[in-house]
């Protein structure tokens, strides 16, 4: 009985002494993450150069001849799943794009997901673009540590490396080889997703791993604010701390978004959030529209009288909506004249979303004359009669 008592004592110490063991590692993975942060930390308030950054891409469209293309390069697809044939008949013969010219990174971290009308969207993609943003900060119109992006296409440079699927490059790796352009291929294996192999790859060229929220790096960590992060810290001595501490102040340096905003202001851009700029305020525009012609579903029996006298779709009939087009041609005429885009394919790129704006101005005046003699009818069976759907 005695021995019985002593070993489930000795097992009992031996199960306290692995748990220990297993505190102290958690502890010192904490302590080495936090060194790593503070590094950064140092070296960001310290320097304040885009060599730090790497920007990441992640796409499910490999960039075909090692360039990156805006999607509002090809035709519209958003409605594919619920649009008729005719209606996909219409835009191919329209050739209608999605007025989307501008292409996103982030900044050493990957985009899982994003918020939007108050919900979270996530999504998984194939193929993942790294260049280090030195190699292309002439093209950035807007800096920002979770949405970096520039207007037009941007073909690679040899600094840019395409993150792949290890079974898919090895099927035919010439093939890839060659689509990539300048950039290198770099496989990742079967046992890493996307993700991982990001932060994997990011690490091996020298650059530090981060993470991302809605609108600055580490947030929802507490430590978005640089002073309370350093305060916090246990890695850092008094000293350091309290050095770090007037360096971020001096600097103007009270939060990391202030960081990119002085990175901006030397490369000539700007940190704005893309969601309030006119190019996305376009976006939103054409899904809607694009909603109201191909997919009249929501609405069957309203007559084309009231869509084009009276029909309040977000307070606005037929030609209100053809008037914003014409708003939006003139203020893309605006930014093409202010001199503010050089870069031939940011000029190709308005250019191109000129004249889908013009298309579709032309495809609302035509409804409308159409519609004029058909007043009586349904939206529905005159989209039919004009075979729309």
């Amino acid at each position: 009985m005695i021995k019985n008592d002593i070993k489930k004592l000795f097992d009992i110490a031996g199960l306290e002494r692995k748990h220990e063991e297993l505190r102290q590692k958690a502890a010192n993975n904490e302590v080495i993450e936090a060194e790593k942060k503070a590094k950064m930390l140092e070296y960001a308030l310290e320097h304040v150069d885009v060599t730090a950054f790497i920007a990441v891409h992640a796409t499910d469209y490999f960039p075909e001849k090692g360039v990156i293309t805006p999607s509002g390069h090809s035709t519209f697809s958003f409605l594919d799943k619920f649009i008729s044939n005719n209606s996909k008949k219409v835009i191919q013969d329209l050739q209608l794009k999605v007025p989307r010219i501008t292409v996103h990174f982030t900044l050493n971290y990957v985009v899982e997901g994003v918020a939007a009308q108050g919900q979270y969207f996530t999504w998984n993609t194939k193929y993942a673009i790294l260049i280090p943003l030195k190699d292309f900060i002439q093209r950035v119109t807007c800096l920002n540590p979770v949405d970096t992006w520039i207007i037009g296409k941007l073909p690679l440079p040899s600094s840019a490396e395409i993150l792949m699927p290890e079974k898919e490059y090895t099927s035919n790796p010439k093939k890839w080889d060659k689509l990539a352009g300048k950039a290198k291929v770099v496989p990742y294996p079967k046992k890493y997703n996307l993700k991982e192999a990001i932060g994997i790859r990011i690490r091996q060229r020298g650059y530090q791993v981060t993470e991302g929220g809605d609108h600055s790096w580490f947030e929802g960590l507490d430590i978005q604010y640089l002073q309370g992060f350093i305060q916090k810290s246990t890695f850092l001595s008094t000293e350091e701390k309290e050095r770090l501490s007037a360096l971020a102040v001096t600097s103007g340096f009270s939060h990391w978004n202030k960081i990119f905003t002085a990175i901006a202001q030397k490369a000539g851009a700007q940190t704005g959030k893309h969601f309030r700029t006119i190019w996305r305020e376009m976006e939103i525009f054409a899904e809607e529209l694009y909603n109201i012609l191909f997919n009249p579903t929501y609405e069957r029996d309203i007559s084309v009288k009231e869509m084009i006298e009276s029909f309040s779709f977000k307070h606005k009939t037929i030609p209100a909506l053809k008037r914003q087009v014409e708003i939006y041609i003139e203020k893309v005429r605006e930014e093409m004249k202010s001199g503010k885009y050089k870069n031939k394919e940011e000029i190709v790129s308005l250019n191109l979303l000129s004249t889908e704006l013009i298309k579709i101005a032309k495809l609302l005046e035509q409804i409308i004359a159409n519609g004029e003699k058909s007043k009586d009818i349904s939206w529905e069976e005159f989209l039919k009669k004009e075979k729309i759907i």
